[in-house]
């Protein structure tokens, strides 16, 4: 018990000593403030020296990866129309049509495609392969080129802008309008 009123006693001389203003005195004294004019001349007044900040720039917000669709530009994407599968000494092959000035080649192990020349307007590419097999083509053509800026921090490491639709690109598919895709070939019958 004496403890409990030890340290209340304690807590109110705390308060009370403190300068906490008691309940019932009014506020009366309203402060005052002196200014003091220097007496020095704007000579003799020391200057701070202006250390400069350097900006910090944010980097730009990141950027969606492109489409295949929006990966190649100025140009139509080159794509494939199947015109024909037939057998020739009992290997399969794909006749395919694809836009003027388009290149095939085939970056899948143990197909390939054959350019058959220029007929009605399209580039034509015999390719064959195994049996009832889809297999991945490099598609390229020349007339397109991919507008890329390599230097963005707006992109993934790897990838680049392509600045005419504003989303990035892999680095390494940006060759002169060069995409890749699926084609397959049929099968003998």
């Amino acid at each position: 018990m004496k403890k409990n009123l030890l340290i209340f006693f304690l807590a109110l001389a705390l308060t009370v000593g403190c300068g906490a203003p008691a309940a019932s005195t009014p506020e009366t004294a309203i402060p005052t403030q002196t200014i003091v004019k220097p007496t020095a001349s704007p000579a003799s007044v020391p200057t701070e020296t202006l250390i400069p900040v350097p900006l910090v720039t944010l980097p730009p917000p990141g950027l969606p990866v492109c489409s295949p669709e929006d990966s190649v530009t100025g140009c139509e994407a080159p794509t494939a129309t199947e015109l024909d599968r037939f057998c020739a000494q009992e290997k399969p092959y794909t006749l395919y049509a694809f836009p003027a000035g388009t290149t095939v080649e085939s970056v899948t192990p143990n197909f390939t495609c054959n350019n058959e020349g220029l007929r009605k307007g399209n580039q034509q590419y015999s390719c064959t392969g195994t049996p009832g097999f889809t297999f991945r083509a490099r598609v390229c053509n020349t007339a397109c080129v991919t507008p890329v800026d390599r230097e963005s921090e707006q992109c993934p490491r790897g990838y680049g802008i392509n600045t005419a639709n504003n989303c990035c690109v892999p680095l390494q598919n940006t060759v002169n309008g060069c995409v890749e895709i699926n084609l397959q070939i049929g099968m003998c019958q």
